[in-house]
């Protein structure tokens, strides 16, 4: 008996709930394709996440570093000023001091001149008396 209803065709009753139960087979499946899809791209969104995170970081950790090491050629950039200032400084009085010592060498010497000029006439007039 049964292999007589098989053989008569579907009743347009059955077959609406054939293709509703096929849609909401293919309905079911969708959504678990969407469910999975979801839940991979939230998965790659926490690693992009994470990896901006660590970037942010390691951009922070380089920026602090670059601001230091800008600090530090600041400062020795104003030592390598005053130390150009007192080499400077150091030259200008090396050349006072030799122009004055110079100076006061000439005037040694032109004492010494003086003296020994005024030695030898006073040993001729000396010798003439």
């Amino acid at each position: 008996s049964s292999g007589i209803n098989a053989e008569w065709p579907l009743r347009p009753g059955d077959r609406l709930m054939e293709s509703r139960k096929k849609s909401e087979e293919m309905l079911t499946n969708h959504i678990k394709k969407l469910s999975n899809d979801n839940s991979e791209i939230l998965k790659e969104l926490d690693v992009m996440h994470s990896a901006m995170s660590d970037l942010h970081k390691r951009y922070d950790r380089a920026r602090e570093v670059i601001n230091q090491m800008k600090k530090r050629e600041d400062s020795l950039e104003e030592k390598i000023r005053e130390y150009a200032e007192d080499l400077k400084n150091s030259e200008d009085n090396c050349r006072y001091i030799s122009k004055t010592c110079d100076e006061q060498l000439e005037a040694a010497n032109s004492r010494i001149d003086q003296i020994k000029l005024d030695a030898e006439k006073e040993r001729v007039m000396m010798e003439a008396s």
